[in-house]
């Protein structure tokens, strides 16, 4: 019984030394929560991204899986009486029941959910989390994106 504690414990406390706030040179922020949820946003002039989900650490590899947040559309017809719903991509992290305006009207935002993220799995080294490539090696490469010199594509840990 000490022993599964004693396991169960150090799973924990693992989870929470990774805990907290990474940024990328690429406008990117990852937030790993001690609950095992994440939360990651991407912005670059006008246009942003943000996603939500449960992460899981095993022996400093980190998987992410995007959890989609859903409101709902409720439209009455006046003619028949009838009720519908419809489920659609939230664009805020509240799920909430909506009108079909305030829907249109999200639609013209530049702040919009995603469901897919560049990577799904990371590995910790120190404060960096590196991406972990399809061949299962840590991605060290320099980047250049825009008209940027070119930057490393780890995370690095920002204080809280």
């Amino acid at each position: 019984m000490i022993a599964i504690f004693f396991v169960a414990e150090k799973a924990l406390d693992a989870q929470s030394s990774i805990s907290g706030t990474y940024r990328s040179y690429f406008g990117e922020k990852l937030e790993l929560r001690s609950d095992s949820t994440f939360s990651y946003s991407r912005s670059h002039d006008l246009a942003s991204q943000w996603a939500t989900g449960i992460w899981h650490e095993e022996n400093g590899f980190i998987e992410l899986k995007v959890v989609p947040i859903f409101d709902t559309i409720r439209i009455s017809g006046s003619q028949t009486n009838s009720i519908k719903d419809s489920l659609v991509m939230s664009d805020n992290q509240q799920s909430s029941l909506i009108s079909l305006e305030d829907h249109t009207a999200s639609l013209l935002t530049s702040r919009h959910q995603t469901l897919e993220i560049n990577f799904s799995n990371l590995f910790t080294k120190g404060d960096r989390l590196f991406h972990v490539k399809k061949n299962g090696h840590l991605s060290r490469k320099r980047v250049r994106r825009f008209l940027s010199r070119k930057r490393p594509s780890y995370f690095f840990r920002v204080k809280d």
